[in-house]
């Protein structure tokens, strides 16, 4: 029997005035590849800040190596063994590789009073038994994405790591050096290293798996060991199935095509050839998340090297610039970065009127009386307590439904939104997916990308599923309605 390392026993999390984890349980155990798996807003994300120290907890209790810790005095993970790793560089950018291997951490065999020749030998050494080519003398922002990921992985393991939490690694098995990275994932994994893969996306870490818990609406559903589940159950019991019978599914009326691509080729995608028609909501889902950001760059005109034709009402689209593609009806909406388009000191009736420019300064212009009056009736129909005040003094949820918002007021056709219900608690999204009913009403054509299967069956009245670059089928409404489209997804 394998030795337990770590045990969080009735953990209570809460965010934003709510629990996202509930009575929340999880053991690792030596040498066992764990995943965590949920969809948007289930708290694994929470679950994986608690134990990087980004986020405290209301109340439970933590056992490390049997020893219980203090919640609630700021713990030093590194210290005690854990070293979580995010998306984001992690390490200290002004230091060499060498340096930052030898840096910090639970038990120093090394500091930087070293010798750099000592140094950069040794770390030459353990990168060596990786089979890693990294240059040592090199500084950490020098570095690739990939090998910043690596030498952090690597560095886990020289400080003598108890547990290794990865953390939001949306498309790790998809940059560059993602075969490297599974290669020493596995590795600690053979050496009694706990491994924690905490994302919705487990198929590229399937065959590492030991034994997958499932979260659902922040509480956990259960465990699953080796190969006792399918992909198909696990999918099925993360879904909160109050969450999908409560949402109206937004219908309208088809009255033509809208956009059509054909033969659209790239790096990130195949020969891909959709027709987007008007007042539909069209879901894209795709199992490389980098086939959906190169379809939406190429869509918007930021991204010109690729084969194929683009139409826009049965013209012929090329557009050189987002701008261009806003002027022609074409824009685009990120829900992760609702934080970049705001003006934070201006008032909601004004935030409302900016364009939606991706990464550009919002234009200014004149805003007639009867304009601003009808914004402002609009707007207080729907949410009142928030009309006086400004950008900032919004909750998040809200500034992200008021991306959604702004296009009833602006003269877009053919929106492209990214993960559209992403983080999303259930009151925002079912006002979501009403203002998605009045943007049809309005006249207004809606693709809706995501590698997240549950966003799109909530709102979409058909889905493309590209998989490995390619698009595989096109799915109704009528097919993923009683959740065939688990099917083609596991």
């Amino acid at each position: 029997m394998k030795k337990e390392v770590l045990r969080m026993e009735h953990v209570y999390v809460k965010k934003h005035g709510r629990y996202v984890l509930s009575d929340f349980k999880l053991n690792l155990y030596e040498g066992e590849f764990t995943a965590l798996f949920g969809f948007s807003a289930s708290g694994i994300y929470e679950a994986g800040d608690v134990l990087s120290g980004r986020q405290s907890i209301e109340k439970g209790r933590i056992f490390l190596s049997e020893k219980e810790l203090n919640v609630k005095k700021e713990i030093f993970w590194e210290k005690e063994g854990v070293f979580s790793v995010y998306d984001e560089k992690n390490l200290m950018p002004d230091l060499t590789a060498a340096e930052n291997l030898f840096f910090g951490g639970s038990n120093r065999p090394f500091s930087l009073v070293v010798p750099v020749k000592k140094q950069n030998i040794l770390a030459r050494r353990i990168l060596d038994k990786f089979h890693v080519d990294i240059d040592v003398t090199k500084k950490a922002r020098e570095l690739s994405y990939d090998e910043q990921i690596i030498l952090r992985l690597v560095k886990a393991y020289t400080k003598g790591a108890k547990v290794v939490v990865l953390n939001e690694f949306a498309e790790l098995a998809y940059i560059h050096g993602g075969a490297k990275i599974l290669e020493i994932l596995k590795f600690l994994k053979d050496d009694g290293i706990a491994v924690l893969w905490i994302n919705h996306r487990i198929d590229s870490v399937k065959h590492l798996i030991d034994g997958i818990s499932v979260l659902c609406d922040g509480w956990h559903v259960r465990s699953f060991y080796h190969e006792d589940y399918t992909m198909a159950q696990i999918l099925r019991l993360a879904e909160d199935n109050d969450y999908r019978g409560k949402i109206t599914r937004p219908v309208g009326k088809e009255t033509g095509t809208a956009m059509t691509f054909e033969g659209v080729t790239s790096k990130y995608l195949n020969h891909i050839s959709m027709e987007i028609r008007h007042n539909k909501i069209t879901g894209v889902w795709a199992n490389e998340p980098m086939s959906l950001g190169e379809l939406r760059l190429i869509a918007c005109g930021e991204k010109q090297t690729y084969a194929g034709k683009m139409y826009l009402r049965d013209m012929v689209y090329v557009p050189e610039s987002y701008g261009a593609a806003v002027k022609r009806g074409v824009q685009y909406i990120d829900i992760a970065g609702y934080d970049k388009y705001g003006i934070w000191n201006m008032n909601i009736p004004d935030n409302l009127m900016l364009q939606n420019y991706w990464m550009q300064k919002p234009v200014f212009a004149p805003i007639s009386k009867n304009w601003q009056k009808y914004i402002e009736t609009g707007y207080r129909l729907r949410h009142p307590e928030y009309m006086e005040g400004k950008w900032y003094e919004l909750p998040p949820d809200m500034q992200k439904l008021l991306l959604f918002e702004r296009c009833l007021h602006q003269p877009g056709k053919v929106y492209f939104v990214r993960d559209p219900l992403s983080a999303f608690n259930y009151k925002m999204t079912e006002a979501a997916a009403g203002i998605f009913q009045e943007l049809l009403d309005k006249g207004k054509t809606l693709v809706m990308l995501s590698s997240d299967a549950r966003e799109l069956t909530t709102v979409c009245d058909e889905i493309y599923l590209i998989q490995d670059r390619r698009l595989v089928r096109k799915v109704t409404a009528v097919e993923f309605e009683n959740l065939d489209i688990w099917n083609y997804l596991s």
